[in-house]
């Protein structure tokens, strides 16, 4: 896996139960849940909040039958993450699924789907956010797909970082590095892959088709949506 969490490595396959809690100097950081591909989380939280989102890889596109060449790599899915201050949170977050790659002739691939976040303060009622952190476009028979891009709102935050994906080339995917030292100190790779090769990091773009190889587009990594709480 290639997307790093802020201090936390996580396992391909996760469930509630197993994510990490730890210590620090008179806090306890807890993950509360994480979810890909489609899945969602809806829930109560305490603490300060950390949100990170990632739209879902767009697809690469079928090669052209006759063809030599090479198509279009999806792009990647955008990355946004917020940290909200102390209090009690109900936040209701899905997860967007990779894009599927091209499968007859010169076909674009499938957009990835948005990953998304509602977080309203329960004390006020208030929504302090409606995130979306969209997913990358499938490429197409001469280009490579857009990538992602931020939308929505979030408001009152203590530390927040939103960064478009990259579009995706011919017929690589592009490899796109995000890193911040604000809160919440995210850090992100999301790797390229050839042509003909579907990819499985969070939010990368599948690689294009290949004419010479008489192979479709691969397969947008899928989209991932992370809850922690400072306490």
């Amino acid at each position: 896996m290639s997307n790093v969490f802020p201090s936390i490595q996580f396992p391909s396959s996760i469930g509630i139960n197993s994510l990490p809690k730890v210590q620090l100097v008179d806090r306890t950081f807890k993950g509360v849940s994480f979810v890909t591909n489609g899945s969602s989380y809806s829930g109560s939280v305490t603490g300060r909040v950390v949100v990170v989102l990632i739209g879902g890889g767009g697809g690469g596109a079928a090669y052209v039958s006759g063809s030599a060449a090479n198509t279009g790599a999806g792009g990647n899915g955008a990355v946004v993450a917020v940290v909200l201050p102390y209090s009690s949170y109900l936040l209701s977050c899905s997860s967007g699924i990779g894009g599927s790659g091209g499968t007859s002739s010169g076909a674009s691939g499938g957009s990835g789907g948005n990953s998304t976040c509602t977080i309203t303060e329960t004390s006020s009622n208030i929504q302090f956010g409606n995130i979306i952190a969209g997913g990358g476009s499938g490429g197409s028979s001469s280009a490579g797909g857009a990538g992602g891009t931020f939308n929505g709102y979030v408001m009152y935050a203590e530390g927040s970082i939103a960064v478009n994906g990259s579009s995706g080339g011919v017929p690589q995917s592009t490899a796109q590095t995000i890193s911040s030292q604000t809160p919440p100190g995210l850090v992100v790779g999301i790797p390229s892959v050839s042509s003909c090769t579907s990819n499985s990091a969070y939010g990368g773009g599948g690689g294009g088709g290949s004419g010479s190889s008489a192979c479709n587009g691969g397969k947008g990594g899928p989209g991932a949506v992370f809850v922690g709480v400072l306490q």
